[in-house]
């Protein structure tokens, strides 16, 4: 788990961890967040508890771009 810092672009590398469960959570309030390299990529879409939170996603790439105007706390399973 790690926290991403709200109005940054994180590139998160996850080479080996094609297929693994991962999830971007807001902790602060609602944000919008754009990502590539998950299986559901999401592109300016809102999250926020009691509508998206994207708590089922997976890797697909070697590195995965997260960007969010408030903070998000990240998860990757690193066992299966």
């Amino acid at each position: 788990m790690a926290v991403l810092e709200g109005g940054v672009r994180h590139v998160l590398p996850v080479r080996g961890l094609a297929g693994r469960p991962c999830g971007l959570v807001p902790i602060d309030g609602p944000c919008r967040a754009s990502t590539a390299g998950l299986r559901w990529d999401v592109q300016d879409a809102e999250l926020r508890f009691g509508a998206l939170v994207s708590t089922s996603n997976a890797v697909e790439g070697a590195e995965v771009e997260v960007y969010a105007t408030g903070p998000l706390l990240w998860t990757l399973a690193l066992e299966e």
